[in-house]
């Protein structure tokens, strides 16, 4: 189901924060070093929409003024799969 309105069913993959700027973000980390798109592919910062949020969720991004949240923080912030041999 869409994240937004809850009563479609998804039909995009959305980056929360633009893709532009979450792989600018990665890039100036410099976390990923040996991905030049590793910011892309962040799972924390995709959402499933559908396609009428999707465009009203384009015409804010491009509407935005001011600085971005940090993709990262969420990133880190998720749980992690301990790996035990």
């Amino acid at each position: 189901m869409c994240v937004r309105c809850g009563v479609a069913v998804t039909e995009i993959i959305d980056h929360k924060i633009p893709a532009k700027e979450a792989i600018r973000q990665v890039r100036e980390s410099g976390r990923f070093p040996y991905s030049p798109n590793a910011g892309y592919y962040i799972e924390t910062n995709l959402q499933g929409l559908c396609a009428a949020c999707h465009s009203a969720k384009t015409a804010e991004d491009k509407r935005h003024v001011g600085a971005w949240p940090s993709v990262l923080e969420e990133y880190d912030a998720r749980p992690r799969k301990v790996w035990s041999f």
